[in-house]
């Protein structure tokens, strides 16, 4: 599997670097912070790699489709969009 980030897990998307601030802030669950940032253009003093579950953003899409929310058109065609690109990568 090629990841984006050494730290990765085969059920997680990278999401970047954030730091501890931003991260507790973050709605999405379940969440992981890593240790080493990667400098891609972004990483950045006291920042960390942040890592989203797959099944997370699966089950976004799912309450979008129930819900059917302001934007949840384009919320759903986001996060399939975060999926598909993590599945093209894998």
């Amino acid at each position: 599997m090629t990841r984006l980030h050494p730290e990765q897990r085969d059920d997680e998307l990278y999401m970047g670097n954030t730091t501890e601030h931003a991260f507790e802030r973050c709605s999405w669950w379940p969440r992981r912070m890593g240790e080493s940032p990667v400098d891609d253009g972004n990483a950045f003093e006291s920042s960390f790699p942040w890592f989203v579950s797959i099944g997370a953003v699966e089950s976004a899409i799912r309450a979008e489709e129930a819900t059917r929310g302001p934007n949840s058109d384009e919320k759903v065609r986001c996060y399939q969009q975060m999926i598909d690109d993590w599945r093209v990568k894998s």
